[in-house]
């Protein structure tokens, strides 16, 4: 290599030298690892997620969890580790703390948890009796000591004692208390709360719950509801619903339906799909200039996601529906309408009870804040910005079906707006409750009878 080449060599280096560092300086993303690495410190493991999946190492190895240790500046990951230093010593009461410092890169410090220690055995010093308090101590690994002279007989040995403030007698047998409760053996002690056996079976109560103190159910995803009959209903996979077992089965076409109890309530977990004259379907063919979809008797795709759409009058099974739809109609307390045998079309008070389960706070015939979130289903509805889509707490699966004109030519908000008819009417008008994409609310509204909305169907009777 000749002197120049060699010159011109050191110079591209250099410059590539000085873009590389001045990259990691200003904390580039394509040094620093992705934020989807999570790391989390235990006593004694280290875990790296990520994308879901978990990787355990052990503690004593630095090497094996450098990877995920990404400067908080975004910098370097650091090489090396120095060993972990205690800050705050363990004892029998608290947990202790400990660091360690990266030597080697930009990481800032780590810190992880240290396990409390473990008491020794009691050492009497005046021994209990079946009617006085004895007398002892205990040790902790680190000198301390705890002293008692309230030490109790559990049985009849004097040298089995116990501290009543932490600890109880069942049958003979010293047992911690849970939290501040003493339990029978017919009972355990699950975080702290005491659980009663189902029956003759011990059961998890974080994953499952007993009804009547006899029958197994399981606890349903997310669900608030913590109770029902796991004779009636069922939890599905994937969904937080408590579900009519067998759902409803339409004897008038054959359809089939999900039902999903909602506190007191048991309703259809889809839009009515039935069809009957003055019932439409939307189509994907535009209709107006305004790009709005047109409305069918015959196109059933779109029903066949979304449900199909009825005119007020049409929902209450009323005929002519050109009269009730200007005029007020005498309706009856459960109004069957369009819906299948034993079920109605839901009143302002029906929807009013559902709104109050999703958010006591709500009052009657109103808005409600918070519960379309709660309500919608988790797809088919658009998205909109900063507005969270629907979370399906109770297996509801609010469906945007948008409405029809009162013309009955046209579909609107598909995708965008679910709306659902009542029985109250006032004159040409009724109400309904709404649900939009731009939204987390619900809202109640009056609306032309002659608009074509969904239909939800709330059961009769809820123990049938």
């Amino acid at each position: 290599m000749n002197k120049v080449t060699y010159l011109i060599a050191c110079f591209s280096f250099a410059v590539f030298a000085a873009l590389f560092y001045g990259c990691v300086a200003d904390g580039a993303d394509t040094i620093a690892l992705p934020e989807s690495y999570l790391i989390k410190r235990s006593s004694s493991s280290a875990e790296i997620s990520s994308s879901g999946s978990t990787q355990n190492s052990s503690s004593s190895s630095d090497n094996a969890v450098s990877l995920s240790s990404v400067s908080s500046s975004g910098g370097i990951a650091c090489a090396t580790w120095g060993n972990w230093v205690e800050k705050i010593s363990a004892t029998c009461e608290k947990e202790g703390v400990e660091t360690r410092t990266c030597t080697n890169g930009d990481s800032s410090p780590e810190t992880r948890q240290i396990d409390k220690l473990e008491w020794g055995d009691w050492v009497i010093t005046t021994p209990a009796t079946l009617t006085e308090h004895g007398i002892g101590y205990r040790d902790c690994p680190n000198g301390n000591r705890d002293e008692k002279d309230d030490l109790t007989i559990c049985g009849t040995d004097p040298k089995n004692v116990y501290a009543p403030e932490e600890q109880f007698c069942q049958n003979g047998t010293v047992k911690n208390l849970c939290g501040t409760a003493t339990y029978t053996a017919e009972q355990s002690c699950q975080g702290k709360v005491v659980v009663d056996k189902c029956g003759s079976e011990w059961y998890n109560s974080l994953t499952q719950f007993c009804y009547n103190s006899s029958k197994l159910g399981n606890l349903c995803g997310n669900n608030p509801q913590k109770s029902y009959d796991p004779d009636l209903y069922e939890c599905k996979q994937n969904s937080n619903g408590i579900y009519l077992k067998g759902g409803i089965k339409d004897s008038r076409d054959g359809k089939q339906y999900d039902a999903v109890l909602m506190g007191a309530q048991i309703w259809m977990a889809e839009n009515l799909n039935y069809e009957t004259d003055g019932s439409k379907c939307g189509t994907y063919i535009t209709a107006t200039s305004s790009g709005n979809y047109k409305l069918s008797d015959e196109d059933t795709e779109i029903c066949n996601i979304y449900g199909r759409l009825y005119n007020w009058a049409t929902a209450l099974a009323f005929s002519p529906q050109s009269k009730c739809n200007a005029n007020e109609c005498e309706i009856s307390e459960k109004h069957q309408g369009v819906c299948p045998s034993g079920w109605h079309i839901p009143s302002d008070a029906d929807w009013n009870v559902l709104m109050k389960f999703v958010n006591p706070n709500c009052s009657d015939n109103s808005d409600c804040a918070g519960a379309g979130t709660k309500l919608k289903s988790v797809s088919d509805w658009n998205p909109y910005n900063g507005i969270p889509v629907g979370t399906d707490d109770y297996g509801f699966a609010a469906l945007p079906g948008g409405n029809g004109s009162p013309s009955g030519d046209y579909l609107v908000s598909l995708g965008q707006i679910g709306q659902w008819w009542s029985t109250i009417q006032f004159g040409p008008n009724a109400y309904s409750r709404h649900i939009n994409y731009n939204s987390d609310g619900t809202k109640y509204m009056g609306n032309y009878k002659a608009s074509s909305f969904s239909v939800r169907c709330v059961r009769d009777y809820i123990n049938e």
